[in-house]
């Protein structure tokens, strides 16, 4: 199923496109995609991004386990510090 992959912040610099396109059933299946097209780096920060499916944080619709359906969109969104 496509889905459509957005990225904030420097996880837009890191991996030198802000969107892409992905086949996959589930979150987890899109995040292992994603750490083997970018790296180490992208993984590092993994367990500190934010992830939302259709605007709704994934936590709360099952976790890496969650489903994808044809054109949904995750955004991954790093932690963001300011004042």
């Amino acid at each position: 199923m496509p889905v459509t992959v957005k990225l904030f912040a420097d996880l837009r610099e890191l991996c030198g496109v802000k969107e892409l396109t992905l086949e996959a059933k589930t979150v987890a299946g899109a995040l292992d995609q994603l750490r083997t097209r970018f790296g180490a780096e992208f993984q590092s920060r993994l367990p500190h991004l934010a992830v939302l499916r259709n605007g709704e944080n994934v936590k709360f619709l099952g976790g890496p386990k969650a489903k994808l359906r044809d054109g949904d969109t995750l955004s991954l969104l790093p932690p963001v510090a300011g004042g």
